[in-house]
């Protein structure tokens, strides 16, 4: 899942923790790999194809370079996958339906307030209201 503002908080207050070591550097090592945002890098691609292997090809890939260079890859897989564009579009939309609704009944609710108002004004201001007032009190 990772750190959210992890890497600007380093780049601010710890410049030097952030290095982009050469392959050589990493001989002999043993290195965790957040298995998650290779998989779905993978995936999604970049050659526009329709192959539903290429993540494992590209995992494949990852691993004979990393063999090469004779390094050892822990791969950790932590946290769910997430969203497609499809499912958080969804998403979005039925909140927005959600929202929608609420207005819309609080619309409803006001309009019967409004309706009501409108009803009692009316009595009040009717000739039959107005001949039972004293003259005085006419207008």
């Amino acid at each position: 899942m990772g750190v959210r503002g992890l890497m600007p908080l380093l780049a601010r207050f710890a410049p030097r923790a952030i290095s982009m070591p050469d392959a050589k550097d990493l001989r002999g090592l043993a290195l965790a790999v957040d298995s998650n945002i290779f998989v779905h890098r993978f995936l999604k691609g970049t050659d526009g194809g329709s192959d539903d292997k290429r993540h494992l090809r590209g995992m494949q890939r990852l691993v004979a370079h990393a063999r090469a260079l004779d390094t050892t890859l822990l791969f950790v897989f932590d946290g769910e996958a997430p969203a497609s564009g499809k499912e958080a579009e969804l998403e979005k939309r039925q909140a927005e339906r959600a929202r929608t609704k609420r207005e819309l009944d609080a619309e409803k609710a006001r309009a019967q307030r409004i309706g009501s108002m409108a009803a009692i004004s009316a009595r009040l201001l009717s000739d039959d209201a107005v001949g039972d007032m004293p003259s005085e009190e006419r207008v």
